[in-house]
Parts: structure tokens; sequence; C-alpha cells
């Protein structure tokens, strides 16, 4: 036992130091390391099964039945399902739902992935523009949506000034229906641009702590080695 336990020494030893940090790095937590993450992880799971799941569902059952606080539960079915299919206002809140989503994804997603990619080169000041790209994810709702007035606002809006320096008609970013939606797009991609951007930029310095422990290869097929990690 000894002599295989100088073994194992002697071979930890020649391992280079930044192998066998990647190899520590990561490695699978241990059973009492896993019991430690859930337990600090209960309070919020207990909190989203009774205040989030437990709402949701309770709302479901409610759904089929007329219920105040001051009367008796009235079972109904799906008589207000019919009612709302019914009713135009419904497909119309659907319809901007739709949009909003497809607007937000489809710009939103690509511009967090570009500036993930910017943020983890190695130039001065990142820690910097990180801060500042995930300022707006932490500020009051309240402050962006004063902020984002301003900006939209029609006589003296920053847009609309801008769109008049190179000759553009202004635009009733907040007062028109077909620029209302366009309007709160842009500004929840600025809101969550540096979250997303966050989770993108973990899982490429993730994806590059592996390729480094990999064998080099070629600088072009490393960077897309990358994306495909």
């Amino acid at each position: 036992m000894l002599a295989r336990d100088q073994a194992r020494a002697r071979v930890a030893s020649s391992t280079p130091v930044t192998l066998r940090r990647a190899r520590e790095w990561l490695g699978r937590p241990t059973v009492n390391e896993a019991m430690v993450a859930y337990l600090f992880l209960l309070p919020i799971i207990l909190g989203m099964l009774f205040f989030s799941l437990g709402a949701t569902l309770a709302s479901l059952g409610l759904s089929f039945a007329d219920w105040s606080l001051t009367k008796s539960v009235v079972w109904v079915g799906a008589a207000y399902y019919r009612r709302m299919l019914a009713d135009p206002l419904f497909w119309k809140a659907l319809s901007n739902t739709t949009w909003y989503v497809l607007g937000t994804v489809v710009f939103g997603i690509p511009l967090a992935l570009f500036t993930a990619v910017a943020m983890n080169q190695k130039v001065r000041g990142r820690g910097i523009f990180r801060t500042m790209y995930f300022l707006p994810v932490v500020s009051s709702t309240v402050a962006v949506a004063l902020l984002w007035s301003w900006l939209h606002a029609s006589d003296f809006g920053i847009l609309n000034w801008l769109l008049s320096r190179v000759g553009l008609p202004g635009v009733p970013w907040l007062s028109s229906p077909r620029w209302a939606l366009p309007s709160i797009m842009i500004m929840s991609v600025w809101r969550y641009l540096g979250y997303d951007a966050t989770i993108f930029l973990a899982g490429l310095q993730r994806a590059c702590r592996k390729s480094s422990t990999r064998r080099p290869r070629s600088t072009g097929r490393a960077r897309s080695g990358i994306f495909a990690t």
C-alpha cells in the first residue's frame, strides 16, 4: 500500500498544475457538497412550489368555477374559456404577445451572444464594460420606464432628435398603436441584454477552459470548437 501511494504521489506531482486544476474544476461534486448545495437551494425551491406552482394550479382550478370572497364556489366548467375564445380582444392580445416574443428573441439572443463574445476578449477595462452592460438588469423598473419615456418622447426625445438629424420625420413611439409595441421591444432587449449576455459569457468561459485542456489545434478550429462544445 505504501508503494502504491508513493507511485500515485509521483504521478500527481508530475501532472502539470494547469491540468490538475482543470480536472479539479471539472470534477463532479461529492455527496456532501451536493447535499450542502441542495440545502442552500431548498428555500427558493419551496418558495417556487408553494407560491408559484401552487398558485398556478389554484388559478387553473378556479378558472373552471365562479368564485369570489363573498360567495361559495360554483362550478361553471369551460364557460369562461368559451367566452374568452369568442372575445376579439383576446386574439388581439395573443397576437401582440406573439409578436413581442418573436421580436425580443430574434433580435435579443443574437445581440446578447455577440455582446458575450465581445466581453470575453482580453481587453483593458473589460470589467467596467461588463458592469455597464449588466447595470440595466439591476436597475429599478420605475427608473427604466422613466428613462425610456424620455427617449421615446415625441417632442424632445433623443430618438426623434437623431432621426431629425438624418432628415427623417419623428415617430410617435408611445402614442401610436403601430409603434407602441416596437418601442416596448427595444426597451426589453436593452433591459435584459446584460442578463442574457452573462449566461452566454459563462458558457463561453467554461468552453474555453475545456478546450484549453485538450490537444492543441489550429486557431480557426479552436475558435469554432468553442461553440460546438
